[in-house]
């Protein structure tokens, strides 16, 4: 979300303004992110409660709104504000703080276009 926000910046502002008030657009953070979630929970990757499991991905939708916002904003570039974010997500979930700078570090795949 925050590297679509770089490039597509009018996508963003949308985003950020409106990612909160709408049904459909909170359950975005939901699909991919919940899922991967629920897979890190049931291995035992993720040191946390399945009970916690909404309020996490409502932590990561929050953490990615203010993450665009950086970027939008000028105050951060994407790789940073987007690595930094996914490394704090990723040792809030109980990765050691190696890996999960080591895992938030590495290059993503490149974006699929916006319909």
């Amino acid at each position: 979300f925050i590297r679509r926000a770089h490039d597509e910046p009018i996508w963003g502002r949308f985003i950020t303004r409106f990612a909160f008030n709408t049904r459909l657009l909170q359950d975005m953070f939901r699909g991919p992110p919940g899922a991967d979630l629920e897979l890190g929970i049931a291995s035992g990757r993720y040191s946390i409660e399945p009970a916690m499991a909404d309020t996490v991905v409502s932590m990561v939708g929050g953490c990615a709104v203010s993450g665009m916002l950086l970027v939008l904003e000028g105050r951060k570039t994407w790789r940073d504000v987007g690595s930094e974010a996914a490394e704090l997500m990723l040792r809030a979930l109980g990765i050691p703080s190696q890996e999960a700078r080591h895992i938030a570090c590495l290059d993503l795949p490149d974006l699929p276009p916006l319909p």
